[in-house]
């Protein structure tokens, strides 16, 4: 009696490993490791705001980025207010 289709896999063993196993196994532990100082301030402030921090060895430092990175988002955001009033006004962000 054959195996049910749903069971037969295609392929060799390290193929259907490395394609079936290999994400079960390893999901649980995958991580985007960003460098916070050099990325965009938008960038930062999302990862500040929604990702956690794995390690720190001066929380000074942390709170004090954390303030720099904030200030230049506001700062921005200023900056960009204009902009951001004739995109709301105009209902798109291209002209035409």
């Amino acid at each position: 009696m054959s195996p049910p289709a749903q069971w037969e896999f295609g392929g060799n063993i390290p193929e259907n490993y490395a394609r079936y196993m290999e994400p079960a196994i390893f999901a649980p532990w995958v991580v985007d490791l960003v460098d916070l100082a050099a990325a965009p301030t938008i960038l930062q402030v999302q990862v500040i705001g929604e990702g956690r921090l794995l390690e720190a060895a001066d929380a000074d430092a942390v709170g004090f980025f954390e303030v720099r990175v904030m200030r230049d988002y506001y700062d921005l955001k200023a900056r960009r207010a204009g902009i951001e009033a004739d995109i709301v006004k105009r209902g798109r962000v291209y002209a035409g």
